[in-house]
């Protein structure tokens, strides 16, 4: 195993995917992170030549699902190491596509349903699992928008108004669905980049 230097992750062993906060939870495989490394390198060589604009949300995820695969498959037989490092990878895409949902705008009754659900679908989103985008859309939308509808607690409360029976669920859940598209956009240029948890 390489030698260390304190906490400081040595360059013999940095693996990009990995956020250097999260390194501890690997700390006893340093020296088989090379693999990962080249599989990181060889899904984002593989993704160079595919095309980004109009992509849909079941095709960014199979891109991030093939990344997971390949991780899986690097580590061959040590389970534990795949799956620690799946774990950490999903995490950090949860927390980043947070950071960008909270940006959204929640000015009006619409958007703080639309903002709720984009969250709710992130926070239940299993990023090595084949879905059915819309479905899950559906599934974690508000069950009954003029109450407490958010589980969460990510918006708290939505206001009761006339207005909120006129929603329409299934354009709600597209709209949703188009923005947790754009969420997911993002997440994927950060993976493609040299640097994918430095870059805001």
């Amino acid at each position: 195993m390489p030698s260390r230097d304190g906490d400081k992750i040595p360059m013999d062993v940095w693996c990009p995917l990995i956020p250097p906060a999260d390194y501890k939870q690997v700390k006893n495989y340093l020296g088989d992170l090379h693999r990962i490394n080249d599989a990181y390198d060889d899904w984002r060589a593989s993704m160079r030549g595919k095309p980004f604009v109009g992509i849909r949300v079941g095709v960014i995820l199979d891109r991030i699902r093939m990344l997971m695969i390949k991780i899986g498959v690097s580590c061959g037989q040590n389970r534990t190491l795949a799956e620690t490092v799946q774990s950490v990878v999903a995490e950090a895409l949860r927390q980043r596509s947070y950071s960008i949902i909270k940006k959204m705008s929640s000015d009006t009754q619409e958007e703080k349903i639309i903002k709720s659900t984009v969250y709710a679908f992130f926070k239940s989103l299993k990023f090595t699992r084949d879905i059915y985008p819309i479905e899950e859309i559906q599934r974690v939308m508000p069950k009954n928008i003029e109450s407490d509808s958010d589980a969460s607690g990510f918006l708290g409360r939505f206001k009761k108004s006339e207005d909120t029976k006129k929603f329409d669920k299934e354009e709600l859940a597209e709209k949703a669905l188009e923005k947790s598209n754009n969420v997911l956009k993002r997440l994927l240029m950060y993976l493609l980049s040299p640097d994918p948890w430095g870059t805001k």
